[in-house]
């Protein structure tokens, strides 16, 4: 088959979600909980740092989407951009959690804004040409799926570098501020290597180098909003992604002022995990990974939305499970839940990353045009924002029920701050989740159609 990727080039190119995923857990399960609880900032302010950094990207998305999609080079129209962005991404992760001592908190505040401008930066530099790549690489609907399945295989990889690896740093570091020094340095070498090795690894990846009509970025995102799959995909991440910012953001106080660390087992304490935050990114991921053959399987023998309206109902019904944990739940309990969430997320990360490409493709069939790197700068731009509003969210949640932030000495939180841990993961978290899916519903992009309006 003439659109068939080998599975070197397919491994190559899903190793950059590694890098690029470790990112974003990075700051979504670790920043505003580093802030309020080692750098004494208040959740409210955690939270609008986060959301607001992210929010200066509302131009440059598009407009490096722009960009690359009019770049032609002898290494194609996308891997410059991922190589200059894995090279500022490894940097701008250690800088984030090395942090100078400050005078005054404005400095402070300043400083952390600053770096998470040019983290979030790095981010889309990367993954926009990065996203915008499996149109180009193959025509083939089942085979975007193929690939995509790497893609998850590495973002559940990703997933154990940033809940298991990276706590696992931070204690053996010796915890509180030096241990997320000491981790920092180590994830950000580690996620740049990732990303500039995806770079070599898709030299031989077929790209297109048609000149895009000179349209002004706003008659691109104008027709744009005319493919009616591409807009009805992005409103549902948008909901659904709000709803995971929600429970990244929570986990982390959920784990240290809401349950009980010691109901560990010692075996596998021995084997490394440390703490009930380490527990969740091993088990979820590992039945992530376990599970994925069987939701590729289904894939193939059913159209891409079906399948994702069933993983995000089943992940946002076992997420309402949270409501319920507690400081005597049982480890077993905890790691069932773990269990049922990993077996979803796989699901709903290969049918919602496999539905991508094919929006994208769906425009090219459309209207003649590759602008790749403009559509995958308007999903970024909405996984960005949902990414932030979910902090925003629980900083301001926290805040308002009384969370007592820190510089790292222990403080008594409140009943009602711990209350607000417990909204926001489960209750605000599902509720996201699933009020995802009607637009779910309404998307009608099929195989059928696809190829049918190819034809």
């Amino acid at each position: 088959m003439a659109d068939q990727l080998s599975t070197s080039l397919k491994v190559g190119w899903g190793f950059g979600s590694f890098g690029s995923i470790t990112m974003m857990y990075l700051t979504s399960f670790f920043a505003l909980f580093f802030m309020s609880t080692f750098l004494g900032i208040d959740p409210a302010i955690g939270g609008s740092i986060l959301f607001f950094t992210r929010l200066l990207n509302i131009a440059t998305d598009p407009l490096i989407g722009l960009w690359s999609d009019r770049t032609n080079t002898r290494w194609g129209r996308r891997r410059p951009f991922m190589f200059a962005g894995g090279i500022l991404a490894g940097l701008a992760c250690i800088s984030l959690f090395n942090v100078p001592n400050f005078e005054s908190q404005s400095l402070l505040i300043a400083y952390l804004s600053v770096v998470m401008v040019v983290y979030f930066t790095a981010y889309t530099i990367f993954n926009l040409p990065y996203l915008a790549m499996p149109a180009e690489m193959t025509q083939s609907y089942h085979e975007r799926t193929s690939l995509m399945t790497w893609r998850v295989i590495f973002v559940s990889a990703a997933g154990f570098a940033g809940l298991w690896l990276a706590p696992t740093i931070v204690k053996l570091a010796g915890g509180g501020r030096g241990g997320y020094e000491t981790m920092a340095v180590i994830m950000g070498f580690l996620l740049m290597a990732s990303m500039i090795f995806a770079v070599f690894a898709t030299r031989n990846a077929k790209f297109t180098s048609f000149e895009v009509p000179n349209y002004t970025l706003m008659e691109q995102i104008k027709t744009a909003a005319a493919n009616r799959p591409f807009v009805l995909l992005s409103v549902a991440k948008l909901i659904q992604l709000t709803g995971l910012a929600c429970t990244t953001a929570t986990l982390p106080f959920l784990v240290k002022y809401g349950m009980d660390s010691s109901t560990i087992p010692g075996w596998l304490v021995a084997l490394g995990i440390v703490s009930l935050l380490s527990a969740y990114g091993l088990i979820l991921n590992g039945a992530s990974i376990i599970t994925l053959p069987i939701w590729t399987y289904f894939a193939k023998s059913m159209e891409k939305h079906h399948l994702f309206v069933i993983a995000i109902a089943g992940y946002g019904i076992c997420g309402l499970t949270w409501w319920f944990a507690d400081l005597s739940e049982p480890f077993i309990v905890y790691a069932l839940r773990c269990i049922a969430l990993g077996i979803f997320t796989g699901g709903v990360l290969l049918t919602g990353q496999s539905m991508l490409p094919d929006a994208i493709a769906y425009d090219h069939v459309r209207t003649g045009l590759r602008r790749e790197g403009i559509f995958s700068g308007i999903y970024s731009f909405v996984e960005k924002i949902a990414l932030a509003t979910g902090p925003l969210i629980i900083g301001f949640l926290l805040s308002f029920m009384g969370f007592v932030e820190s510089t790292g000495e222990s403080v008594q939180q409140s009943e009602s701050a711990i209350r607000a841990i417990y909204i926001g993961i489960g209750l605000l978290a599902p509720f996201f989740a699933l009020a995802s899916i009607p637009f779910l519903l309404m998307y009608d992009l099929t195989e059928d159609k696809l190829q049918i309006d190819t034809a």
